[in-house]
């Protein structure tokens, strides 16, 4: 059983390159600056290559707070206690089947999972469903989301990617992030894409709607 307090949200994937840290540092800049209720966020890097670590590392300042657990046991003991800390954190695991992605999935109260959207992809999420729904035999409160990411403009989620995603019995959240020039750009700036106003902080502020409302939901679904 999960102790509750502030809500925690594991960006995880066994696939690297699907975009977990880029949603990860947005949605978090997202929820800290949000004009009618901000967050108190904190941000954790529990992926040993440390890449989002070294994204902010680039910034003067970040309007949340981060660190870094790259251990599973340390996060089975740290994030009970940040929860009373932090009414979000948000955790990017590591791209691999591992026990700090287990240990992060397990800890949290929503499992985002960002996929791209591509049927060859889609043949890499056979390992991940089973380590998710394990998870939610620890945890019975574990929500469960996909989230598409790196669609290219002016294009429609493919009927075999939609069929591939139904199959796993997962929801997909309505918003999807489209494949960017200026997401690249604020990780070499150490920014965000909530900074500038245009259509990525748009997506990404209703992906962080989209991701509170998931919270919030019940899941007779």
């Amino acid at each position: 059983m999960v102790a509750r307090g502030g809500r925690v949200i594991a960006l995880a994937n066994t696939k690297g390159g699907v975009g977990k840290s880029t949603i990860a540092g947005n949605l978090a800049w997202a929820f800290a600056t949000h004009d009618r209720a901000p967050e108190m966020v904190l941000l954790v890097d529990a992926d040993p290559q440390a890449s989002i670590t070294k994204w902010f590392d680039l910034a003067e300042s970040v309007p949340f707070d981060r660190t870094q657990l790259t251990t599973a046991r340390v996060l089975q003991q740290q994030l009970p206690r940040l929860r009373k800390q932090y009414t979000l954190i948000l955790v990017d695991c590591p791209p691999m089947q591992s026990d700090v992605t287990a240990a992060g999935v397990t800890q949290a109260d929503l499992g985002l999972v960002p996929v791209q959207p591509s049927p060859l992809d889609m043949l890499a999420y056979s390992e991940l469903v089973p380590l998710l729904r394990q998870a939610r035999g620890f945890n019975e409160k574990l929500k469960l989301r996909f989230v598409v990411n790196q669609l290219s403009a002016r294009t429609t989620l493919g009927k075999e990617v939609q069929e591939s995603l139904a199959d796993a019995d997962i929801p997909l959240v309505p918003t999807m992030i489209h494949d960017r020039q200026i997401y690249r750009r604020v990780v070499a700036q150490g920014s965000s894409v909530m900074v500038e106003p245009g259509p990525a902080r748009d997506e990404m502020s209703a992906l962080a709607k989209d991701v509170l409302y998931a919270l919030h939901s019940s899941e007779e679904e």
